[in-house]
């Protein structure tokens, strides 16, 4: 039982860590806005943006959900 409460706790951890990584747009993805129309590069900054916290989010939810799961079996 301890080592479920062990799991439980990193997998809160890692979800409240999980938006401050991301926060910046890496070299691919900054010349993509740069190739956009003008009026539509703070949409595609933003798109972009808001993609990259759902696959942070989807990646921490799936390690968590692996690490219970490991834990019951």
């Amino acid at each position: 039982m301890n080592m479920g409460k062990v799991m439980a706790t990193l997998a809160g951890v890692s979800l409240m860590a999980s938006p401050a990584l991301a926060a910046s747009l890496n070299g691919k993805e900054r010349a993509r806005v740069e190739r956009a129309h003008p009026r539509d590069r703070d949409d595609v900054r933003y798109c972009l943006l808001q993609a990259k916290k759902g696959r942070d989010k989807g990646t921490v939810i799936g390690a968590a959900g692996g690490a219970g799961v490991g834990a019951v079996a």
